[in-house]
């Protein structure tokens, strides 16, 4: 029988174990056998990714083995074929080892893997529920978040809204609060079309006008520092509007949720976040997958919570190309509306309040392009007009709150993120980090140690 051992020199062969001498090429064999490995693992990365784990990790065990079995029989005299022999089986078998960790560790259930990962469920996939769910993964990254709806783009609400950033104040929410949750997402967007990525996300500068038939009790608001260059609108600009007696010049941000929302997924699923399709008729249902439940079901939080004061508001709009178009044109009271966009110009808008209603009305469109074209006579040459609605998830404030449920002695934590109404771009990231920072806080109760964030 022939038993071969590199590195020590030994040799049994039909007899008593008989020391070769190997001093002269001892030290370049174990360097060459330790350098080795280097290719070894530059193969198992790049086989991955082409034939994947399973099918790498087979081939160098299969091919260790036989490596070692040829080891075996080479004659003594060989002593190149050996060692070719030897560097081949060692290769295979870094391969393996260098592989073998990551195969195995999938083999589990992903419930079990990480022993200290928090696992996290977002209910609601539109702007709200995407941008809390990548903050989430950035502010807390021990945690895996896992984003579940019934609706992803483009058929979620976020997906008809006009996605410009001029918000609107929430009675129940202190104005420095709202401030702050403005201010922040004005930088992450405005950082954004500073970008390369400005052109996928088709977030993008625009100036224009905000105007009144009557002067406003608060000619300067609250938000008037954040945005670009706020004024007050000079005379010989307001003849442009002879029905209106004071207007407002500014520039803003225009976020394409048809673009901003794909790319929200992206970055979801790039930070390790899974995207599950599924509707959810009660938050119980996620107990036993869960630890804690993100609720950022917007209406749907009538019925998964039980929140009576949350109510749509439907809004009807109309998309048209009229790319000579260029300024954003509002009117004070936020009911008509002139928004150039990247592809297209969005004309609103309809208020209604209770209407559940998704079908477009002809009537409403009618008076919406009148009312347009009164602001920008310009619209009258416009074409390919496109009617859309959406329900706005209306209430008195956001509701940014941490609770407890408890039923039949189980609890669930819950932080919920929902409420924005018609100002759910304008808000989207700040109250999303306000949501992730809530959500840590959840995790620390739960007695998981929280590193430090880069965020």
């Amino acid at each position: 029988m022939w038993l071969i051992i590199p590195f020590g020199g030994w040799v049994r062969r039909r007899g008593p174990l008989v020391q070769l001498d190997t001093m002269a090429y001892r030290r370049p064999f174990c360097s060459t056998t330790g350098a080795v490995e280097i290719p070894a693992y530059i193969f198992v990365c790049v086989g991955m990714d082409i034939v994947g784990r399973r099918n790498v990790l087979m081939f160098s065990l299969i091919s260790g083995a036989l490596f070692c079995g040829v080891i075996m029989v080479i004659p003594k005299g060989y002593y190149i074929w050996s060692v070719v022999a030897t560097m081949a089986g060692k290769f295979a078998i870094g391969s393996a080892f260098g592989l073998i960790y990551l195969y195995t560790a999938e083999l589990y259930p992903t419930m079990i893997r990480p022993m200290n990962t928090v696992r996290i469920a977002v209910v609601g996939a539109g702007v709200v529920g995407l941008s809390t769910a990548l903050c989430i993964s950035k502010l807390v990254p021990q945690c895996s978040v896992t984003v579940i709806s019934d609706k992803f783009t483009p058929d979620t609400t976020s997906d008809v809204a006009a996605g410009i950033l001029i918000p609107h104040a929430y009675p129940d929410t202190p104005i420095h609060k709202q401030k702050q949750w403005f201010r922040e997402t004005f930088d992450h967007l405005f950082a954004i079309a500073n970008s390369a990525e400005a052109g996928e996300t088709c977030v993008h500068l625009v100036s224009g006008w905000q105007i009144f038939e009557s002067v406003p009790s608060e000619e300067v608001p609250f938000w008037a520092d954040v945005v670009l260059g706020f004024r007050k609108m000079t005379e010989a600009e307001l003849k442009k509007f002879p029905q209106h007696v004071f207007g407002q010049a500014f520039t803003t941000l225009k976020c394409e949720g048809a673009a901003y929302l794909p790319w929200l997924e992206k970055r979801v699923k790039e930070s390790g976040g899974v995207l599950l399709t599924r509707r959810i008729e009660d938050l119980w249902e996620l107990h036993s997958s869960f630890d804690i439940v993100v609720n950022c079901s917007g209406l749907g939080s009538r019925q998964l919570v039980g929140d009576s004061k949350i109510f749509p508001v439907r809004g009807q709009l109309l998309k048209v190309q009229a790319p000579w178009v260029k300024h954003f044109i509002r009117d004070g009271s936020g009911l008509t509306y002139v928004y150039p966009g990247v592809s297209n110009v969005t004309l609103g808008g309809s208020r209604q309040k209770g209407d559940w209603n998704l079908v477009p009305d002809a009537e409403i469109s009618r008076d919406i392009l009148s009312r347009c074209c009164a602001l920008e006579p310009s619209l009258y040459g416009a074409c390919d007009i496109k009617e859309i609605v959406g329900l706005r998830p209306v209430r008195a404030g956001i509701r940014l709150q941490k609770e407890i449920l408890a039923q039949d002695g189980r609890r669930l934590t819950v932080v919920h993120h929902y409420g924005h109404g018609s100002g759910g771009f304008s808000m989207h990231w700040g109250t999303a980090l306000e949501a992730a920072k809530l959500l840590s806080e959840c995790v620390q109760d739960l007695g998981t140690p929280i590193p430090t964030s880069k965020l």
